[in-house]
């Protein structure tokens, strides 16, 4: 069961996964423009003299489970952007952690804020 959180209370049911799913697939199909934008923006960063990190939050174990999105998508991603992407996505794989499939919740936060501190990239800035 996904621990709700902060978002409402009760946990989320297997079939609510399951519904979840089917209205979701196939999730990773941006709208048109969205990767042109998410460039463009990576080039003002840049010029601005700011390195961007991408960063994929943690998915609970049931969207791969459940096949929402390919299993390889972070890599066909960078490849398409040209830019790395730190893959959080199997951080954490309790269901305490997570409000829903796709978001954490507030302990499941901490667990990623942790890790996010040991890039070393990351730990210079705010370590």
């Amino acid at each position: 069961m996904i621990n709700r959180g902060l978002i409402g209370g009760g946990e989320v049911t297997q079939d609510e996964v399951k519904v979840f799913a089917r209205n979701v697939v196939p999730f990773m199909k941006f709208p048109d423009g969205n990767i042109e934008a998410l460039k463009r923006s990576i080039v003002t960063l840049r010029e601005a003299g700011v390195r961007p990190f991408l960063i994929v939050a943690p998915y609970h174990p049931s969207v791969y489970a459940h096949k929402m999105i390919p299993e390889t998508w972070v890599e066909e991603f960078e490849l398409e952007i040209g830019e790395p992407i730190f893959d959080f996505s199997r951080v954490t794989r309790d269901d305490d952690k997570f409000s829903d499939p796709l978001h954490l919740n507030m302990i499941g936060s901490r667990d990623v804020t942790q890790e996010l501190m040991k890039l070393p990239h990351l730990n210079a800035c705010f370590g």
